[in-house]
């Protein structure tokens, strides 16, 4: 009987951790209600210079990945698949509003350059 109840209070840590990383997820794979936006300043770099525009990206990309919430569950190393996609989203549709060619042109590059390393 007492061996029971040693394990008790493991088992119900273990429970909890479920519990609370399967409340994680959905609230993950719902989103949040409203969209949310940061401001990206790109008023100090020169986009006719490849290092600059680069930067920008890093700068959209960062900015993304502010926005779009917690990147993996606590213990973990691997991205969210909802984090991953909203990242990309974002990134996307910035770029796309922005309209400047260089950027497009190294959006392109990045987004072929990541689909062909997997």
């Amino acid at each position: 009987m007492f061996n029971i109840i040693k394990y008790v209070p493991g088992a119900l840590a273990a429970v909890l951790i479920v519990t609370g990383q399967g409340a994680a997820l959905a609230s993950s794979l719902q989103g949040s209600p409203g969209a949310s936006s940061v401001r990206v300043s790109y008023a100090d770099l020169d986009l006719s210079s490849p290092a600059d525009v680069a930067r920008l990206y890093q700068r959209i990309h960062r900015a993304a990945g502010s926005v779009c919430g917690p990147r993996e569950f606590t213990g973990s190393h691997l991205a969210l698949p909802s984090w991953t996609q909203c990242v990309a989203n974002a990134v996307d549709s910035t770029v796309n509003r922005l309209e400047l060619p260089a950027l497009s042109a190294y959006h392109r590059g990045y987004v072929g350059e990541t689909n062909r390393r997997g």
